[in-house]
């Protein structure tokens, strides 16, 4: 207990017994033992109310991980994550062959209108 041997501990309550008397020290005792009491009530309160938090985090990752099997059985994926899929050259349509003929600018040899 707190490192304390028993020569310690004696020496504690003889001091004690000294400083508050022997009518306070019993009533400083019984607070003492309530307060800790309480302590640790509420200690067990808070580690069950974690507990559950962490096994409902768990839950939620399992079901999160679950989910994601089933949306790669349903929908595969064509790119890695994160990737830029190339563009689809079939989609794309060929300028038309008269603008490619058609120079962009006019040739200095011509005037202008």
């Amino acid at each position: 207990m707190f490192g304390l041997g028993f020569f310690e501990i004696a020496v504690v309550l003889i001091v004690a017994l000294l400083v508050l008397g022997p009518e306070k020290l019993p009533k400083i005792a019984r607070q003492l033992g309530r307060g800790l009491r309480e302590l640790r009530r509420v200690a067990g309160e808070f580690q069950s109310a974690l507990n559950t938090e962490v096994e409902d985090l768990d839950r939620a990752k399992q079901f999160k991980d679950e989910l994601a099997k089933d949306l790669a059985k349903v929908m595969p994926r064509s790119t890695p994550p994160g990737a830029v899929p190339a563009p689809d050259p079939a989609a794309a349509e060929p300028a038309p062959p008269e603008a490619a003929a058609q120079p962009t600018t006019p040739p200095e040899d011509e005037p202008q209108p």
